[in-house]
């Protein structure tokens, strides 16, 4: 079966097909490291800040709809109430720190509980130990985007509700990043597959970011999804 891939780290800024055998998400190979940016906006919900974390990607097509499975992790003890939003895949321009639109065949993924759980389980994924994880999983179809204009760049964005009371504690942990296939219901794959979940990587601290306060500044939010029921 044909796998998507999104690469963590910058790959490439066009467009690449992927080949026979390639995955959801894979470990930097090569520098450059991920570019990373976290941003804060006022939440909707009252009690809580939205907190904003966008990644330069690289996306690889499928040819046939595939299962995609990505989680963000972050260190320290489990935050209460902490309410994973959403994950999309954007348009980035590093230039003007601006989105420029989106990656709708990407729009499918969505939190959920057999991802999250997964990731969470320290005998399936001991390596994601130190790390408390949500996960999104989502059912990719087959697409052949155009490659971003010149100068930008894909890139996905987590969203999150913090608690107003742990967003210093939220902001001052490690995050993490990690990826590949699924199966039919968005379970984790992380044995036994050339593309299983890898190690965490694109770990740094969550917040601020190089290029935080232009992102707030201009008000760049990348949209939240509903959360899914599984």
């Amino acid at each position: 079966m044909k796998r998507v891939l999104l690469s963590w780290p910058l790959l490439t800024a066009s467009v690449l097909m992927a080949p026979a055998a390639s995955a959801c998400v894979m470990d930097p190979m090569v520098p450059p490291p991920p570019t990373w940016w976290s941003i804060k906006s006022p939440s909707p919900t009252p009690g809580f800040v939205r907190q904003q974390l966008y990644m330069t990607v690289g996306i690889f097509p499928p040819i046939v709809p595939t299962s995609c499975v990505c989680g963000f992790g972050y260190g320290g003890a489990a935050i209460p109430d902490l309410l994973p939003l959403g994950a999309s895949v954007v348009i980035w321009n590093p230039s003007t720190e601006m989105v420029e639109g989106t990656v709708p065949e990407f729009d499918s993924l969505a939190l959920n509980a057999n991802t999250t759980a997964g990731f969470n389980d320290p005998l399936q994924y001991p390596a994601g130990a130190d790390f408390n994880w949500f996960g999104f999983g989502g059912l990719i179809p087959a697409f052949t985007p155009p490659p971003p204009p010149s100068g930008s760049v894909f890139a996905i964005c987590i969203v999150m509700d913090v608690p107003v009371v742990w967003d210093e504690l939220f902001k001052a942990q490690i995050g993490c990043v990690a990826g590949g296939v699924g199966d039919a219901n968005f379970n984790p794959i992380f044995q036994n597959d050339p593309h299983a979940v890898g190690n965490p990587f694109g770990c740094v601290v969550i917040g601020p970011s190089p290029g935080s306060a232009g992102l707030l500044a201009m008000g760049v939010i990348c949209a939240a999804k509903r959360r899914r029921r599984s």
